[in-house]
């Protein structure tokens, strides 16, 4: 394996790493919305798990993992559907 290869490999391996952080602080933020006390703090907590579902979504597609760009959609869409039926009114 050459040195272009491993700083490649290397490359993905931290994007992978990436990936899996932005998705349990995306999956971190959605349980935490049934913690809050108020609607602003479920706001809070809403905002912040789309952002790193979408963060997610955008990297999976880049490295070619259709399937679990696919997974984190079907989350995203049930935190926008959870979101809008329990929390927005």
């Amino acid at each position: 394996m050459g040195v272009t290869d491993v700083a490649g490999e290397m490359e993905r391996e931290e994007k992978l790493a990436q990936l899996k952080q932005w998705r349990e602080l995306g999956e971190s933020a959605f349980h935490e919305m049934y913690e809050v006390h108020s609607w602003r703090d479920a706001s809070a907590c809403f905002l912040e798990a789309k952002e790193n579902f979408s963060d997610a979504i955008r990297l999976a597609e880049e490295l070619g993992l259709t399937a679990d760009a696919e997974d984190l959609r079907r989350q995203m869409e049930n935190l926008e559907e959870v979101y809008s039926t329990e929390f927005a009114g």
